[in-house]
C-alpha cells in the first residue's frame, strides 16, 4: 500500500485515504496502464511470454495477460518478473547485468532461443569445476555470483560445492558475508581446520557477525586451544556483548575449559595414588585446580554481564543455593533451615544448585545469599561472584570438613573395599572446589563450634554463625513415638548402628566389632541391627540372624521407627579433625526415641553430652565394650540414660532455637550502599538500553543517564529494561553499566507484542525491583514489552511517576501513527471513531483508555518537541510538558566523496513505510537522476552485508544497520541525509546528529524531524503527501552535483544540547521529590 500511494498517488486528483480506494484506483485504471501492485511485483509481459508460463494466453494484449495474471497465475505462484523468478537463486536482487550469459549458452551448447534466466539457471545447476571454468563469463559480478552459487548449494545440502565455488568467490573479494558462508561450508562438511581458518580471517574485518566469533571460538574450544577461544571471545565482547549468545558461549566454553582443566586434575590424583597416595602429587592437583578456578573467575569478570553494587535489602529475603543430593543434609541443613527462618519471620527462597538462573534472578530484593555444600564449578562460581558483586552479604554453609585436603577424605584403607580408586579421588577432587567457593564467601554457617573454627579461617571474613542441626515439625511422629517406648517381653537387647555414608567401616570394625563380637557370643539376648554402609568383619558375620541388615532407608520416619525398634544406638567415629568437625544428629535422633547412645568421644560430642548421664563417650575398644556391658545387662540404666537424653534435646534443640539463631544472624543483616534518604533515587524505564542500545529513545535515555552520573553526584539512577533475546520469559537479572545498575527483564516474544499493553506476569518482577531499589521518582519512556503494568504498579504503590512521549504507544495502536495499509492516522478525542476498523477490535478501545489513564496519573508528561505535545494534546492528553531532547556532541566528520562523482545519499532510519523509504523508492524508480547514489539501510540484512542494486537509473546499496558505535563510518560515505517521514517525528535525533556532522539534510515536513533544518540553506524540508516535492529536491541536487558533495553552510542557531535537556529534567525530578508538583489519587 505505501508503495503503490508512492509510486501512483501523485495520478490521484485527490489523496487516497483507504485501502478500498487504492483498490478501486488499482482496478479501474492500474490494470490498464499495467500497474505494479509494487515495487518487487512489477509485471513484465515480455518476459511472461519469454518464460513460457501462461503459454494459452501469450497472444493476449499485455492487460488482458497482466490480467489473467492478477487473478489466476499470482494465486498459482507464478513470478511476474525476471527479480522475483530468480529471487530463491538471488535472494531478491535483480539479474547480474555483467554476466555475459550469451556467451555462456554459446559455449555450453544451449539453444539460441535459451532466455537470460534460463542461461542464469543453469549456470547455477553446473558442476563446481565447470562453474570456475565459466568465470570469465561472470565480469564483474563473478565474486557476487559465486556467492549466490555457494549459499544455495548450502541449502541444498552440497558442501563440497560450495566450498569450491565459494574460495574461488574470496579470492577475487573477500568479503565478510562469504568468508562466513565459506566457514559454514567448511565446517558442516567436517573440515574445522579449514572453517577455523576462514572464520579468523572474517573476524579481522570490520562488521564479521557474531556467527563467526562463536564458530571460531568453539573449533578451538573442541581442540583444547582454549586461550586462543578466551582471546576470540575478548575481540567479540566490546562488538557483540549484547547479544544473550555471547554470553551463552561464554559461559560455554568456561564449562568445557573446567572439564579439560578436571581431567588433567583427575589424572594426577591417580597419578598420587599410584604412589602410595603422594602428598605431593594431590597438592600439585590441588594447585593446579585452584588455578583454573582463579582464571574462570578472572574470565568472569572480563566478560561476563555483571551486577552492579547496590547491596542488599534489609527487608528481603534470604536467597540459598543448596546441594540436595544428600537426603539427611537436605532434611537438616535445608528443609530445616526453611522451617527456621519462617519461625524467624525472615522471608526465605531455596534453590537447587542445578538452577542457578533463577538463584541469580532472586538476588534481587535478597538481604543476604545463603551457599550450602556447594562446589565451586563455574556455574555456582559465577552465582556466588555475582552476589558478592551486588553488595551482599554472602555466607558459605557445610557441615562436614570436606574442604580440608589435610584431613580429607580418610584414608583409603578405612573404607575398606567399600568404594573404587575412582571414587576415592573424586572425594579428592572435591575438596579444592569447596574450599575455594567457600573461599570466595564473606562468613560462614556451621552446625558445630569445630567446624565453624576451620571455617573462619577461610572465608573473605571471620563472621561465622553456628546454627546447630535440630528438631522440627517432622518430628513430632518420631517424639510422640518416643514419649511412650514399647519395650519388648522377649528379653532381646537390639544395638543400632546407621551410617550413610562408607568413610567409616574401618571405624566400626576396629572400634565397636571387637567388643561387640564377645558381647554377642556372652549375651546371646544380644542382637545388632545395621541400616546403610557397613561392611563387617568375618567373624561377626558368622552371628547369622542375630546380624539385622536393611539398606539405606531414606525416608526418615522409617529410618526413625526401625531405630526406634532399638534398645541401644551407636555413633563411631575414628578421631580426628574430620570427626571432632561433625554434628551430633546420631545423637539426637536417637535421644527423641529415648534410646540411649555411645559415641565416639569426639569434640561436638565432648562438648554437648555428659557422660552417663544423657550418653556415653568411649574413645578406646575397652570403653565401648564397658558401655556395651553396661547397657545391655542394666535395663534401667538404659531407661534412665535415655529419658535424660530426650529431655535435653526437647529443651535445647527444638524449631525455636534454631529460628533464634537464624534471628540473630540475618534479622539484620541486609545492608545497603545507596545511603538511603540521602540521595534521591530515580528509576529509568525504558524498552532497551546499553549495550542493547537500539532505537533512538534508547539513545535518548543513555545519553541522559551519562549527564546524571557525569555532573548529578547527588543523584542516584536505576534502569528497567527488557532483555532483547532471553529466554524465558519472566527471567529477571541484574547487570550494570558505567557503574548504574541495570535491571533485565526477559519478555515475551510474540506476535503484538510491541502492541500488547499489559502483562500481569511483569507484577511480580517489577515489584522486586522496586524492593530493591526503592526508587523516590519513576520515568518511564518507550515501555513496549515491559507494558504499562508496570506504571499501574507503581500507581499502585503512589510512586510519583512522569511519562516521556517518544511516539504513539499510547494513543495509537499504531506505535508511529502508520496503520496496517501504510496511512497515517492521527489520534483525537472520539476514541471510538479512531478505533472503529482495528484489526483488535473493543481490545483497541480498553487499551487506549486504560493507558490514557495512566497518563492522567502521571506528575507530568513529557514531550520532546513542541509539535508532538500537539499531537498529543489533540487525542486528549492533558499534564503536557515539553522537554525537547538534546543533541549530542559529534565531531564532524570527515567525508569521503565517492570516486565516481555522484552525490551520496542516505536513509538511515530503515526501509518502514513510516520513514519514507517507499517516498524515496518510488522518486528514484520513476526519475532520470544521472548524479546520485542511495545507501539505505536494510534491517533484514546479516550483519555486515550489503546488496547493490539500481532503481531507475540511481545505484543504489541495501546495507545491514550499523553499530552505534561505527555510525560515523557510515556518515563519512555520505553527503546528504534523507529523512521524508511520513509520520510526525517526536524529535528526530538522526537530522540533528546529521547536520552536526556536516552533512545536508532533506526532512519531512511532518513533526519535529525537519525542525532544526534551515530549508534552502543546509537543507529542504518537504511534504511527504507524496513524491512531488522530493523529486523536486532531488532534481536540485542531481543538477549541481559539486555543491552537494560538499559542506553545507554553518548552521545560524546552535542545537539544544543534551546537558541542557538533563538540567531540566533534574529539576523536574527534584520538585517532584519535594512534592512541589500534585498526584491525583483518583483512580
Amino acid at each position: 500500500m505505501p508503495e503503490f500511494i508512492a509510486r501512483y498517488g501523485n495520478i490521484c486528483d485527490e489523496i487516497l485515504e483507504s485501502r478500498a480506494a487504492a483498490l478501486d484506483l488499482f482496478w479501474s485504471r492500474g490494470v490498464e496502464e499495467l500497474w505494479s501492485v509494487s515495487f518487487e511485483y512489477e509485471f513484465d509481459a515480455e518476459f511472461i511470454r519469454e518464460s513460457g508460463e501462461m503459454r494459452a494466453h501469450h497472444q493476449k494484449s499485455d492487460t488482458e495477460l497482466y490480467r489473467i495474471w492478477l487473478t489466476e497465475g499470482f494465486p498459482a505462484g507464478i513470478a511476474p518478473n525476471e527479480r522475483i523468478f530468480l529471487a530463491s537463486y538471488l535472494a531478491g536482487l535483480p539479474f547480474p547485468l555483467d554476466f555475459d550469459w550469451r556467451a555462456f549458452i554459446k559455449k555450453t551448447g544451449m539453444a539460441s532461443t535459451t532466455t537470460r534466466s534460463q542461461a542464469l539457471l543453469a549456470l547455477f545447476d553446473e558442476p563446481a569445476h565447470r562453474i570456475v571454468a565459466h568465470i570469465d563469463s561472470l565480469g564483474k559480478d563473478a565474486a557476487w555470483l559465486l556467492h549466490c552459487i555457494g549459499r544455495r548449494a548450502m541449502a541444498h545440502g552440497n558442501c563440497h560445492k560450495a566450498i569450491a565455488v565459494l574460495t574461488h568467490a574470496v579470492a577475487i573479494v573477500p568479503g565478510v558475508e562469504t568468508l562466513c558462508l565459506l566457514g559454514d561450508a567448511y565446517r558442516e562438511s567436517g573440515a574445522f581446520d579449514d572453517a577455523l581458518g576462514v572464520y579468523l580471517a572474517s573476524i579481522n574485518r570490520d562488521r564479521a557477525p557474531l556467527s563467526a566469533f562463536l564458530h571460531a571460538a568453539t573449533i578451538h574450544a573442541s581442540r583444547q586451544a582454549f586461550a586462543d577461544a578466551f582471546e576470540v571471545l575478548r575481540k567479540a565482547h566490546p562488538i557483540w556483548r549484547q547479544k544473550v549468545e555471547f554470553g551463552h558461549k561464554l559461559q560455554d566454553i568456561i564449562q568445557r575449559y573446567f572439564e579439560h582443566r578436571s581431567t588433567q586434575v583427575h589424572a594426577l590424583y591417580r597419578e598420587a595414588a599410584e604412589h602410595h597416595f603422594d602428598a605431593t602429587l594431590r597438592k600439585k592437583a590441588d594447585d593446579l585446580l585452584t588455578e583454573t578456578l582463579s582464571e574462570i573467575q578472572a574470565l568472569y569478570l572480563e566478560m561476563d554481564s555483571l551486577p552492579a553494587s547496590v547491596g542488599g535489602d534489609p527487608d528481603g529475603h534470604v536467597v540459598i543455593l543448596a546441594n540436595d543430593d544428600l537426603k539427611q543434609c537436605t532434611h537438616y541443613r535445608i528443609e530445616q533451615k526453611a522451617l527456621q527462618f519462617e519461625r524467624a519471620g525472615i522471608p526465605v527462597k531455596i534453590f537447587s544448585h542445578s538452577d542457578t538462573q533463577e538463584f541469580l534472578g532472586s538476588l534481587i530484593g535478597a538481604r543476604a545469599a545463603i551457599f550450602y555444600r556447594v562446589a565451586a564449578v563455574p556455574g555456582i562460581l559465577r552465582a556466588i561472584l555475582h552476589a558478592n558483586l551486588m553488595g551482599l552479604k554472602t555466607y558459605y554453609e557445610i557441615d562436614d570438613l570436606i574442604f580440608d585436603s589435610s584431613s580429607y577424605p580418610d584414608p583409603f584403607s578405612s573404607f575398606e573395599g567399600q568404594i573404587s580408586l575412582t571414587e576415592y579421588t573424586g572425594l579428592q577432587f572435591g575438596v579444592p572446589l569447596f574450599r575455594y567457593a567457600m573461599a570466595m564467601c564473606q562468613g560462614s554457617i556451621a552446625s558445630t563450634p569445630a567446624l565453624a573454627e576451620r571455617m573462619q579461617a577461610i572465608t573473605i571474613t571471620d563472621v561465622n554463625t553456628v546454627i546447630r542441626n535440630g528438631l522440627d515439625n517432622r518430628n513430632d511422629v518420631a517424639i510422640s513415638m518416643g514419649a511412650n517406648p514399647i519395650h519388648r517381653e522377649n528379653g532381646r537387647v537390639r544395638v543400632f548402628y546407621g551410617s550413610g555414608t562408607k568413610a567409616h567401616n574401618a571405624d566400626f570394625n576396629t572400634l565397636v566389632a571387637p567388643a561387640m563380637l564377645e558381647l554377642m557370643v556372652r549375651h546371646p539376648q544380644v542382637d545388632l541391627v545395621i541400616v546403610g554402609h557397613l561392611k563387617l568383619r568375618s567373624e561377626l558375620n558368622e552371628m547369622g540372624a542375630r546380624i539385622i541388615t536393611y539398606p539405606i532407608i531414606a525416608d526418615t520416619g522409617t529410618y526413625w521407627s526401625v531405630l526406634a525398634s532399638c534398645d541401644i544406638n551407636l555413633a563411631v567415629l575414628e578421631p580426628g579433625a574430620v570427626a571432632d568437625c561433625k554434628s551430633e544428629i546420631k545423637w539426637l535422633e536417637a535421644a527423641i526415641l529415648q534410646i540411649p547412645s555411645i559415641v565416639s568421644g569426639t569434640r561436638t560430642y565432648r562438648e554437648v553430652i555428659k557422660n552417663r548421664v544423657d550418653g556415653f563417650l568411649a574413645d578406646s575398644a575397652l570403653e565401648w565394650q564397658v558401655a556395651l556391658q553396661e547397657l545391655i545387662t542394666n535395663p534401667r540404666l538404659r531407661e534412665r540414660v535415655g529419658a535424660n537424653a530426650r529431655e535435653r534435646v526437647m529443651q535445647e534443640y527444638g524449631l525455636e532455637v534454631g529460628a533464634r539463631a537464624v534471628q540473630a544472624a540475618f534479622g539484620g543483616s541486609g545492608y545497603d550502599t545507596r545511603s538511603r534518604g540521602v540521595r534521591p533515587r530515580v528509576l529509568i524505564c525504558n524498552v532497551f538500553y546499553a549495550p542493547q542500545s537500539y532505537g533512538g529513545a534508547t539513545r535518548v535515555v543513555e545519553d541522559n543517564v551519562r549527564i546524571f552520573a557525569e555532573q548529578y553526584p547527588d543523584l542516584e539512577v536505576g534502569i528497567f529494561c527488557s532483555e532483547d533475546g532471553a529466554v524465558p520469559a519472566g527471567h529477571l537479572r541484574m547487570g550494570s553499566e558505567n557503574g548504574i545498575p541495570v535491571y533485565r527483564l526477559s519478555t515475551p516474544q510474540e506476535v503484538d507484542m510491541d502492541w500488547r499493553p499489559f502483562n500481569e506476569a511483569h507484577i511480580e518482577p517489577f515489584e522486586r525491583v522496586l524492593d530493591h531499589f526503592r526508587p523516590d521518582v519513576i520515568h518511564f519512556h518507550c515501555i513496549q514489552r515491559l507494558t504499562a503494568t508496570i506504571v499501574e504498579v507503581a500507581l499502585a504503590r503512589k510512586i510519583p511517576y512522569v511519562v516521556t512521549l517518544h511516539d504513539a504507544w499510547w494513543i495509537s495502536d499504531s506505535q508511529f501513527l502508520i496503520d496496517e495499509d501504510g496511512l497515517l492516522r492521527l489520534p483525537s478525542r472520539d476514541v471510538l471513531a479512531d478505533c472503529a476498523g482495528s484489526r483488535h477490535g473493543v481490545a483497541s478501545i480498553a487499551r487506549r483508555q486504560r493507558l490514557m489513564s495512566l497518563l492522567w496519573h502521571s506528575r507530568a508528561n513529557l514531550s520532546v518537541s513542541e509539535s508532538f505535545a500537539r499531537v498529543y494534546a489533540s487525542a486528549g492528553i492533558s499534564r503536557l510538558k515539553v522537554v525537547e531532547n538534546g543533541t549530542p556532541k559529534i565531531e564532524t566528520v570527515v567525508r569521503t566523496p565517492r570516486r565516481d562523482g555522484r552525490v551520496a545519499l542516505g536513509l538511515v532510519g530503515g526501509r518502514s513505510p513510516h520513514k519514507g523509504a517507499s517516498l524515496i523508492e518510488a522518486s528514484l524508480r520513476q526519475g532520470a537522476f544521472k548524479n546520485l547514489h542511495l545507501t539505505m539501510i536494510d534491517g533484514t540484512l546479516g550483519v555486515g552485508q550489503t546488496i547493490d542494486t539500481i532503481w531507475g537509473t540511481t545505484p543504489v546499496t541495501l546495507s545491514a544497520p550499523y553499530p552505534q558505535a561505527q555510525v560515523a563510518d557510515l556518515y563519512c560515505k555520505l553527503d546528504v541525509l534523507l529523512a521524508p517521514s511520513t509520520w510526525p517525528e517526536s524529535f528526530g535525533l538522526v537530522t540533528r546528529e546529521a547536520l552536526e556532522s556536516g552533512l545536508w539534510v532533506v526532512a519531512s515536513n511532518l513533526g519535529a524531524i525537519g525542525q532544526e533544518v534551515e530549508d534552502g540553506r543546509n537543507g529542504y524540508v518537504i511534504d511527504v503527501s507524496s513524491t512531488k516535492d522530493l523529486k523536486r529536491v532531488l532534481k536540485i541536487i542531481d543538477d549541481d552535483p559539486e555543491k552537494y558533495r560538499g559542506d553545507p553552510p554553518p548552521r545560524s542557531r546552535p542545537l539544544r544540547r543534551v546537558n541542557e535537556q538533563v538540567v531540566d529534567l533534574y529539576h523536574l525530578y527534584r520538585e517532584i521529590i519535594a512534592g512541589k508538583i500534585a498526584f491525583s489519587s483518583d483512580f
